[in-house]
């Protein structure tokens, strides 16, 4: 631990970030390769090449992308307005594994959707062919046939879609408006490594310093893990692997957002998060300590077993080795292959409340949840259709005292 405080650089200055798919933009759509088709359509019937003369809208999203989910209401909002019009709607799933047709149909049923919904092939080459690295995301394509703009499902609208038909521009008219508190960036890198070999451990932290924007985290076995955007609360819930609702607020802490990236040797992986619980609070000024408070507690038990339901599907992963996920939007849940424990905890989270799992199941399960968001009774209801029941008890629970650092 003194090796890697003592390796600490601060650095100041600008940082900035591209996107690469900006590249196609301007150029030929690529072909769609798809391998399958939703809602009783024949995904071999989807082809660019049919559309030429059209305008085609593209989203790529997946069952356990919670804002890929979340836009379906705004996506079949422009399908209405748009219909008899040229303009066609392809969403695209990008789900793998064996049962992947079930999880898309499940989600279907609950958030259906009315644009033509297929999936990329095996290996994602679609996805690919577009250099989308996160989702959601929509490509627009011209009449002509060429990509005209990369964006967001939110950020289309019925006067871009206007604009297209009448072949104007897609951009935006006037300067893009970017809410910024400081262009000066901090970062804290810690680089550890043997001379003349690539390093072990690297770590990145850094103040994001844009307002606004959504967040996210991953880890990833091949040795990397990171996050955009989280505040410090979320930070420290991240790193520590616990809900929000665990972490006890002693006095004001910094009112900031930050940014991560760690890569690590792959023999680190089980290891990363304890050592990220070392350095990143000291890192941001954060002082956590371990303790016990009373609290209410909701119990969750499955006392007659698994159910089938429509508000919610619940049931043992078909690939227990595969990726795990999770993801949210208003008053929808997506979690796949993932044990009770740690699904409970992401519940509780979007709740508001602590969750403790008393389940007895074993292995690793998915989950999708529909629920009226806001509304703890209606969140509750659609679990017990699936036979989890949340029993609400008063109970000492570990918690993480949370202060700045003195």
């Amino acid at each position: 631990m003194k090796k890697l405080i003592i390796s600490l650089v601060i650095f100041i200055g600008i940082t900035s970030s591209g996107f690469s798919q900006q590249e196609l933009v301007g150029k030929p759509a690529p072909e769609l390769k798809l391998s399958a088709g939703y809602n009783g359509l024949d995904y071999k019937r989807v082809s660019l090449k049919n559309e030429l003369g059209k305008i085609v809208m593209i989203e790529f999203w997946a069952t356990w992308c919670g804002p890929c989910v979340g836009a379906f209401g705004h996506i079949n909002e422009l399908v209405n307005k748009f219909k008899g019009k040229d303009v066609v709607f392809i969403s695209i799933s990008i789900d793998k594994g064996t049962d992947a047709d079930q999880k898309i149909e499940n989600v279907l049923k609950m958030r259906p959707l009315y644009t033509k919904v297929v999936k990329d092939a095996d290996g994602l080459p679609t996805m690919k062919a577009y250099g989308i690295s996160s989702i959601p995301a929509t490509i627009l394509i011209d009449k002509t046939g060429k990509i005209s703009k990369i964006t967001n499902p939110t950020s289309v609208n019925e006067e871009l879609l206007n604009n297209l038909l009448e072949g104007k521009s897609s951009a935006p008219v006037g300067p893009i408006k970017v809410a910024v508190e400081n262009p000066d960036a901090g970062k804290i890198v810690a680089p550890v490594s043997e001379k003349g070999k690539a390093p072990v451990f690297s770590l990145n932290i850094e103040e994001n310093r844009v307002v606004g924007g959504s967040s996210s985290w991953y880890k990833q076995p091949t040795g990397t893990a990171g996050a955009n955007n989280l505040s410090t609360i979320s930070f420290i819930s991240w790193i520590y692997g616990i809900s929000v609702d665990y972490l006890v607020v002693l006095d004001s802490i910094p009112k900031k957002r930050w940014n991560m990236e760690a890569i690590y040797a792959p023999g680190l992986n089980d290891s990363i998060m304890p050592l990220l619980q070392q350095i990143v609070p000291h890192s941001i000024g954060i002082q956590v300590t371990k303790g016990k408070k009373m609290m209410d507690v909701y119990v969750l038990t499955c006392p007659d077993g698994i159910k089938p339901g429509k508000k919610c599907t619940f049931g043992k992963s078909a690939e227990q080795e595969g990726e795990s996920h999770s993801g949210s939007s208003e008053g929808f849940i997506t979690i796949t292959n993932q044990p009770v424990k740690s699904i409970a905890e992401i519940l509780g989270g979007e709740a508001g409340i602590i969750i403790a799992d008393e389940t007895g199941l074993k292995g690793f399960y998915d989950l999708i949840l529909d629920f009226t968001n806001g509304e703890l009774n209606s969140f509750i209801t659609s679990l017990k259709e699936s036979g989890l029941i949340l029993t609400k008890e008063q109970r000492e629970t570990d918690v993480l005292f949370i202060r700045r650092a003195r």
